[in-house]
This record gives structure tokens, sequence and C-alpha cells, in this order.
């Protein structure tokens, strides 16, 4: 199983009629997740803006984030956040560092409500899954 970022970075290089299908193909519970995350501006997290201090993993591990994406839950408000500030974050750096780096990349710049891909878009997202984002 490829990791997020692959779906993602392989999609924001096809030509633009190719991008809403694209994203339609690749429609799993996880992908959504991190679209909303980049483009919910409904979506609060607990963590702090910018790049924690976290060590990269020198590891490929595909598939890891489609496996744990649920962990958001404990980031989010109004989800199942940890109440102990310094735990949340102490398991969000956990997180990044098992996590392959490119993912870790990923979930940080959704964190901070940016795509790090230029052809993935607001607008992108609400043509390929019509609802998933508020208006």
């Amino acid at each position: 199983m490829n990791n997020i970022s692959y779906i993602l970075k392989k999609i924001d290089t096809l030509p633009v009629k190719e991008r809403v299908i694209a994203l339609q193909q690749n429609d799993f519970p996880a992908v959504r997740n991190i679209l909303l995350c980049m483009f919910d501006e409904n979506m609060q997290w607990l963590i702090p803006e910018g790049n924690p201090p976290y060590k990269p993993s020198k590891f490929d591990n595909p598939g890891f984030l489609f496996k744990n994406i649920r962990k958001f839950n404990y980031f989010v408000k109004g989800a199942t956040p940890i109440p102990n500030k310094a735990k949340r974050e102490a398991m969000f750096i956990e997180l990044l560092e098992t996590v392959d780096a490119e993912e870790a990349e990923l979930i940080i710049a959704a964190k901070d409500k940016k795509s790090p891909y230029k052809n993935i878009t607001k607008k992108l997202v609400q043509e390929a899954f019509p609802g998933l984002l508020p208006t």
C-alpha cells in the first residue's frame, strides 16, 4: 500500500482534468481525513502551529498513517483529545517520528491548514468530494 503523501504527490502532477478523477479513485478514509485537516476551517488542532521538535523517521513506513489516522482525534478540538497538553504534544511528536518522513511533513502542513501540493486545493477537493468540506 502506498502512503498518503505518495498518492497526493502523484495527483498533484496530473493534468487538471485528471486530478478530480484521481482523487475519487483514491477515496480512502485516511485520504479524506488529511484533506479535511488541510481545508476544513472548522477543524481546530490542539497542537501549536509550526514544526515541533521531532526526529524524522529514517525508515520507510508505507501505510503506517493509513492505519493510524484515527490518532488525529487525540489532537483535534471536539473529538477525544487528551486533556494533558504535554502528553498530547508528546504523542503528536511520537506519531511524527513513526510515520514516513514525507508523511510527517504532510501531517504538519495539514495541521497548519496548508497544502504542501500546489495543485491540491480546496476547490479541487470540493469538486471531487461534494459535501466533504463545509461551504
